[in-house]
């Protein structure tokens, strides 16, 4: 050993000729860093963003890798992956516009309920609002994509004959727009996470949630409830975003093929992934052996359609350019219907 130089002090000094020596290796090597909080089995990372990145991966020319965060590696704070995307601590992240109050003001149009009808018509309606320009708040960031769960229904421990049947019932929501509608319908929204959700059902000191078949499958919630009333209640919006940084430093030809993959097409891949899903739990033995389903009639969904009208008015009142934005989504929502088949 070099007269001077103690053990310690070498040890540091190989470790930093190994990374030096991986760093040439690598110094032409593009390495994008992809993540989120939520663990790799999640339905949107396995059935979205995973497919995603593997069509995406096979188009790419050498060189170029995507380096996977799963399960909050690089940010555990589910409320704050809007803010290691813009900073640049992922490349790439799954963020929850829901998590990030007033960045997408106008999202959240996909969370009203008895407008949409399916994840499908939702993703693919809230992916053409932002191609038009009518999402506010992504200056900072590209959009890859944007989808959603498949439609919210009233999951709870005493079956509900009508949505009338909320009235001074505390259920568990999600965001404003749910909080809202349970509000107007007498019950008492309750705000907690997914993990306080179910331990809540478990007290008692909850009657019920609203909340997506998918979300109920991924939290184990079905192993708690005994009763869904089904309508249209609205769907939650979810984002891929990447740093524009990181974005403008990608050539036109790789850009291509993000897109290529990503937006509408995206939207509609997650869309038939979700509306799947919740056939498959509506059609899973222990949950048709445990449930009871109420499907709300066409005339109980007109009639609940017009009593939640003000929570439609005050979601065109409290955004900007609320009311182009609503009467948009209705009109691509009915185009959607119209096309039927999927675009090629």
């Amino acid at each position: 050993m070099p007269a001077g130089i103690s053990f310690t002090k070498l040890l540091i000094l190989l470790c930093l000729l190994q990374l030096a020596l991986t760093s040439c290796e690598r110094e032409s090597e593009l390495v994008i860093r992809i993540g989120t909080y939520v663990p790799e089995q999640s339905t949107g990372i396995r059935t979205v963003i995973k497919p995603w990145m593997e069509a995406v991966q096979a188009e790419l020319p050498p060189g170029i890798r995507f380096q996977s965060y799963w399960g909050g590696s690089l940010g555990r704070d589910a409320f704050a992956q809007y803010d290691l995307v813009k900073h640049g601590v992922l490349d790439i992240a799954w963020v929850l516009p829901g998590y990030t109050a007033g960045q997408f003001p106008q999202i959240d149009v996909i969370e009203l309920p008895y407008l949409a009808a399916s994840a499908t018509e939702a993703a693919v309606a809230g992916w053409r609002l932002h191609a038009e320009g009518l999402i506010d708040g992504t200056d900072d960031v590209q959009v890859i994509g944007i989808w959603c769960t498949d439609m919210a229904s009233i999951q709870s421990v005493e079956p509900l004959p009508d949505l009338s049947a909320v009235e001074n019932l505390k259920i568990r929501t999600a965001g404003s727009v749910q909080a809202k509608f349970i509000g107007l319908l007498g019950g008492i929204s309750e705000t907690m996470s997914a993990i306080e959700m179910n331990e809540a059902i478990q007290r008692g000191s909850i009657d019920g949630v609203v909340q997506a078949w998918s979300g109920i499958r991924t939290f184990r919630t079905d192993r708690l409830m005994r009763a869904s009333y089904e309508a249209p209640l609205g769907a939650l919006p979810f984002m891929l975003l990447m740093n524009r940084k990181a974005w403008e430093n990608l050539s036109p030809e790789v850009q291509a093929i993000f897109m290529k993959h990503g937006g509408e097409a995206m939207a509609r891949r997650a869309g038939t992934q979700y509306d799947a899903i919740a056939d498959d739990v509506r059609g899973d033995p222990f949950v048709a052996d445990r449930y009871q389903i109420v499907i709300a009639s066409e005339e109980q969904n007109r009639a609940n359609a017009r009593l939640l009208q003000p929570v439609h008015n005050d979601w065109i009142e409290r955004r900007p350019n609320g009311r182009a934005v609503y009467e948009r989504f209705i009109e691509l929502i009915e185009e959607i219907r119209r096309e039927g088949a999927p675009r090629q």
